[in-house]
């Protein structure tokens, strides 16, 4: 790599105080996620009859497990990063941070896109939202 690919930043007392408290933000989302993945997966013994619906309760838990811990990487990278002044955990933890927000990214567009087909198959059908609670 060569010298001007490199980006050097010396951190200050400001600049650790907010690396710290990304750090603590990240810890705190990235735990409530996964407990939240956890029970969520739960979820499947309340009615384990459908299948369909057991398989998207799995899906969403693991999801949410897993970008639970990309935060929860990112929160301790960032503190070794702090701690031990080292570039290379700040890397990682900024990596992994950015994977946390392209796979939330990533999802919140499916999403959308999911709810725009089924706003446009609902009218293209004639269905009302109240018919959809009968399935």
């Amino acid at each position: 790599m060569n010298e001007k690919d490199k980006i050097i930043y010396d951190l200050d007392s400001e600049g650790f105080f907010i690396l710290n408290k990304l750090s603590k933000w990240n810890k705190i989302i990235g735990m409530f996620l996964i407990i939240m993945g956890i029970i969520t997966l739960l979820g499947i013994f309340a009615d384990s009859s459908n299948l369909a619906l057991a398989i998207l309760t799995i899906l969403i838990s693991v999801f949410m497990v897993y970008i639970g811990t990309r935060l929860n990487s990112a929160a301790s990278n960032f503190k070794h990063s702090i701690y031990e002044e080292d570039s290379e955990g700040l890397k990682i933890g900024l990596n992994n941070l950015r994977q946390y927000f392209m796979i939330t990214g990533i999802t919140y567009i499916v999403v959308i896109i999911f709810m725009i087909i089924t706003m446009i198959a609902a009218a293209f059908f004639g269905f009302a939202v109240d018919e959809f609670s009968n399935f």
